[in-house]
């Protein structure tokens, strides 16, 4: 999968930002998988390529959520380091360029972007430091 292109390419013509993702299996299996790093062990237990693969796959056939993204950004680093830093920014950069108005948490729930981007910067400069 072509990762450049979650951020570029729409879900589908008449939904281009899909529906909302967070009860699907998905994105419950993610979001387990991001949970993880509450434990003790933090980010050692977490399966960062099964983070990237759900991520990904959520963002090119399901929805686009920023959560998501950021999930997908920090694994990007862990996987990847620098060359995953740069492929996670550009994929933010072009969701919120391309899909502002349509992206998940929707625009009525700004607090709710702000807070995703903020755990974002935040786990980004946790794994750029590991």
């Amino acid at each position: 999968m072509d990762l450049l292109v979650l951020g570029k390419e729409p879900i589908q013509p008449d939904q281009p930002a899909g529906q909302e993702a967070r009860y699907t299996p998905e994105y419950e299996q993610l979001q387990a998988e991001i949970d993880k790093l509450s434990l003790p062990s933090a980010s050692s237990g977490i399966d960062w390529r099964k983070v990237e693969n759900l991520a990904s796959i959520i963002l090119s056939q399901k929805s686009k959520d920023l959560a998501v993204a950021s999930y997908l950004a920090v694994a990007l680093i862990y996987n990847r380091q620098v060359e995953g830093l740069a492929i996670g920014l550009q994929i933010y950069r072009d969701l919120l360029e391309n899909f502002w108005e349509t992206l998940y948490p929707t625009k009525a729930r700004m607090r709710g972007r702000v807070r995703t981007m903020e755990w974002w910067v935040e786990k980004m400069e946790t794994a750029l430091a590991s």
